[in-house]
């Protein structure tokens, strides 16, 4: 019954009724039409869907035979259509074309319903894995004919939509790049020129990205603290000696040589606003950090680098981990550190010797005085501090509040 319906459906039709370049897979072992044999392909049983897909992935749209009634064929239809449609943008057209028996025999349940709404049902599963649509119902004659040549203009119409979205998302993604170099350029090259002169030029010879190295130096452990990522530097033991910045200080001091590098992701200032709180921020550390203002308790700026994507702070180590990771383990259940009496009135002193020398010396207002920014060095009999994250702070030369 099938074969008679299949020979009834293709009825005085030949390949020159359907388009150049398409193709017909049967999934059931029907003979073909007598006058279309070259455009026609039986999917045997058992056979690998793979191993039909270098034969028809060229072809402009590929019409599938098949039954909805027989599981085995909705089986290897999803197969087929996952094995081509793996070929990506590259993969033709895929057409399911029901095909059972004659209308006089045919049960209700064979009738497909190509536009399913449930998202439940055999066609909303194939539709989701890539097949491309579902002809309705089972014309015949020139019927069929005009059906699949639809089919192949409609899905013709449907990919240059696509490739045309695509062209135009692929545009306003250049524009936007575009627009982002342009807008960078105006941040980090005129900006900064005229607002962060203390910011060097972008040096290209320094990586994208967070660096794993740094004028003579590897980085180390990373510590992640609320004004960005601080890395633990180590000095190579081929590296006898340290660039410094014109006008800055060396890092040889009381840290034993001991440095971090602070990196601000520049992604993070995105405007005037932004730069001028960096330039700030410079500006307070470079002051703090020259000989006649430098103090033990307050974190020295070394140098300053540029790369694609980072502002990086060569800075003095002021320890492991901040004040407040210290006082929060005092009591940890299971892990409790308590402080000695002298360690804490080490630290008291310390902490008011920073803001006084700050406040009285180079008028500097941190503006975010707080346990998280004092970075803690502790050995079994001392305990030290040093005031860090600057991004707040100003010059206030009108000694009316330092707070």
């Amino acid at each position: 019954m099938t074969q008679i319906w299949l020979n009834q459906r293709f009825s005085e039709l030949t390949s020159k009724d359907f388009e150049e370049g398409v193709h017909f897979l049967s999934l059931a072992n029907i003979n073909p039409p007598a006058d279309i044999p070259d455009m026609w392909t039986i999917y045997q049983k058992g056979q690998e869907a793979a191993a039909l897909v270098p034969v028809l992935k060229d072809k402009k749209a590929i019409f599938i035979w098949g039954s909805p009634t027989d599981q085995q064929q909705i089986l290897s239809l999803r197969e087929f259509v996952q094995s081509v449609d793996a070929h990506g943008a590259d993969a033709p057209p895929m057409i399911w074309v029901p095909h059972t028996v004659t209308p006089e025999v045919r049960p209700h349940t064979a009738v497909v319903d190509p536009t399913p709404r449930d998202g439940q049902s055999v066609v909303s599963g194939l539709l989701e894995i890539g097949l491309d649509g579902v002809v309705h119902g089972e014309p015949q004659g020139f019927m069929l004919a005009a059906t699949l040549n639809n089919w192949v203009h409609k899905v013709a119409i449907q990919a240059g939509t696509i490739q045309r979205g695509l062209l135009e998302r692929r545009r306003q993604a250049n524009n936007l790049e575009c627009f982002k170099d342009r807008a960078d350029s105006l941040l980090w090259d005129f900006l900064r020129t005229r607002l962060s002169p203390a910011i060097p030029p972008c040096d290209r010879n320094l990586p994208t990205g967070e660096p794993d190295r740094l004028d003579g130096f590897s980085f180390g452990s990373c510590r992640r603290t609320p004004a960005g990522l601080v890395y633990r530097l180590n000095r190579k033991p081929t590296d006898g000696g340290l660039a410094t910045m014109s006008g800055g200080n060396s890092s040889a001091s009381s840290t034993g040589g001991k440095e971090v590098a602070k990196l601000v992701d520049k992604q993070t200032i995105r405007d005037i606003f932004g730069m001028m709180s960096l330039k700030r921020m410079v500006d307070v550390l470079w002051i703090a950090s020259t000989e006649k203002w430098q103090h033990p308790n307050v974190q020295r700026l070394f140098k300053v680098y540029h790369s694609p994507t980072h502002i990086i702070f060569r800075m003095e180590y002021g320890g492991a981990g901040s004040l407040y990771d210290r006082l929060e383990r005092r009591q940890r259940p299971g892990k409790a550190r308590p402080l000695s009496f002298n360690k804490t009135s080490q630290i008291i002193n310390q902490v008011v010797r920073a803001v006084s020398h700050l406040h009285q010396g180079p008028k500097v207002c941190h503006r975010d005085i707080k346990t998280e920014n004092f970075d803690l060095h502790e050995t079994p009999d001392s305990a030290t501090v040093k005031l860090c994250n600057f991004e707040l702070a100003v010059v206030q030369e009108d000694p009316l509040m330092y707070c």
